[in-house]
Parts: structure tokens; sequence; C-alpha cells
């Protein structure tokens, strides 16, 4: 199947600014079921720029600006063919078939900065206990054990738009019961740390058919969207989405992950003036499904 995607963000100054050197992660992570069919990434006033890869793979655009400017303006446009993929296409290594597992020692050292939360005590503490008084499971089935987990979050973590930029602290969306989907792929991935399995943060796009929108904790439509990588002996990493509750299939397109959010954001970068500077931001995001094949 073949994903339109446009995305148009404009950043507007009431005053000229110097702005620092800006990193656009809106390249999509490819493989063998992913592939680009047209791709193309404008960003006006044109600077100096170039493509790297960070240490997580991910691939950016980097771009240097010379002149004071009062605006930015990003433009990205591509035909993505994605293969209609079964996320439970899998099988895990025999060990890992039960939860709790035992920790595999090779997969445990190369995963081991994605068990670590990196969150404050005040912020990690709550989590377990909260899990327990909402009866998660503790053991069983492991897929059928990470599906449970997965609804319970959904249902017990109530999805909302967020304007206010950062990260809301867990325990704030613990003790709410509400938050947008980078707050409850945080809150999950500091559990799912805490409970052995590796995980990292994933920001992309979702694509969500119509009909498929059903209630108000349903992350709807066209979407930059925030989920998390599970890592599973024997089926690797597989992505995972407490806001809607299900395992990712294609209609999760994954831009970059890390280790937190902060460090997948599709635009990172600041401004500066020497004096107060007022700014608005306006983004329009179309994802459609262009063809089935």
């Amino acid at each position: 199947m073949i994903f339109s995607i446009t995305h148009q963000t404009d950043y507007c100054y009431d005053k000229p600014v110097s702005l620092s050197v800006h990193r656009f992660f809106l390249f999509p992570r490819l493989g063998p079921n992913v592939s680009l069919q047209s791709y193309h990434l404008k960003v006006n006033p044109g600077g100096r720029g170039n493509w790297l890869r960070d240490e997580w793979d991910n691939h950016f655009y980097q771009v240097y600006f010379p002149d004071k400017t009062d605006h930015m303006e990003v433009t990205l446009s591509m035909l993505l063919d994605r293969g209609d993929t079964n996320p439970f296409a899998f099988l895990l290594a025999p060990e890992a078939l039960h939860y709790p597992f035992p920790a595999d020692p090779f997969s445990t050292g190369v995963c081991e900065p994605f068990l670590r939360t990196g969150l404050s005590a005040d912020d990690e503490s709550p989590i377990l206990p909260w899990t327990r008084q909402q009866q998660f499971m503790e053991q069983g089935d492991t897929v059928s054990v990470i599906v449970a987990w997965l609804e319970q979050f959904s249902e017990k973590i109530a999805y909302g738009t967020r304007d206010e930029p950062g990260v809301q602290p867990p325990a704030l969306t613990l003790s709410q019961g509400t938050g947008s989907c980078r707050d409850i792929a945080v809150l999950a991935a500091a559990f799912l740390r805490l409970k052995g399995i590796p995980s990292r943060l994933v920001t992309g796009f979702l694509h969500t058919p119509e009909e498929e929108i059903e209630t108000d904790n349903t992350d709807p439509g066209s979407e930059l969207h925030a989920w998390v990588d599970v890592f599973l002996p024997g089926a690797g990493w597989r992505g995972v989405d407490p806001t809607n509750g299900v395992f990712c299939d294609h209609q999760y397109i994954p831009l970059a992950v890390g280790h937190t959010l902060k460090a997948t954001h599709p635009f990172q970068g600041t401004y500066y003036s020497d004096h107060p500077v007022t700014s608005r931001v306006h983004t329009d995001l179309q994802v459609r499904l262009e063809e089935d094949t």
C-alpha cells in the first residue's frame, strides 16, 4: 500500500531572530517492507544543510542558518510503499515464551540503556504500585501479558491532546488519568523497563482509517504520534502503542527512535534574540492511503 504524506510547518517571529543549528528527523526508518517512491524536504530560508545519522541510526537533516530571519518554513512530501504487516508475525525464543523470562546476557548488555527509566524517584516510584492497584498481569504467555498491559494503559489513561511542549511528568499522568500520546508512551516505556523489558521511544506518523476512529480514547487520523518499541528475545524490536492499546502494524510509520522522547522529536533547534520575541507555529499534516497493492 502507498501512503502519501505531506507535512507543512511554519514558524513566524515578530522580529528577525538568529536560528541555532536545527536537526530535522523527518526521514522514515526503512526496511525490507518499507521503501520510498519519492521524497522531498525543503527548509526555507535556505541554509547549509546535510544528511547525517545519529547514535540510534536515525537519519536527520542538519541545517545551519547564517542570517537572521523572521520565519522558518519546513515542507515535507513523500510517497511511501508500506507492506501490509501482521504485528504478530514473529516467533519468540523458547526461553521467552512465558513472562517473566530470564534475561539473555548478550541482549541485556546491548539493550542495557533501554532498561534504565531515566526518571526521577518522584516519577518512577508510583508506577509499579499503580499497576498493582490496577491489577496488571504478573505472569503468563508473554505476548498475552504484553497485550493485556497495552489494553490496560489504553483503558486506564485517557488520551487527550495537549498543546504544551515537552512531556508531562509520569506521576501527573497517573494522578490525572489522562495524557497525550507522548505522555502515555513515556509512562509505558518506564513501566516496561521496570518490568525487565528493554524499551525505546518512537516518534512517527500514524494513519488511522476513518472507519476505525470509534472512541475519544483513540488517537485519530493523520497524526505525529509517539509509541514504544520493545525488545523481545527471538523477535527483536517490536512496536507497541499504549495509547491505542495495540501492537503496531503497517499504519505506523516510524521516523526516529531513542532512549528518551526528546531525542526523537522531529524538529530540534531554537532561536535567539537580544529582545523579547513573540513566535507562532502552524502545522498541517496529511497522511493518506493512496492505493492498495
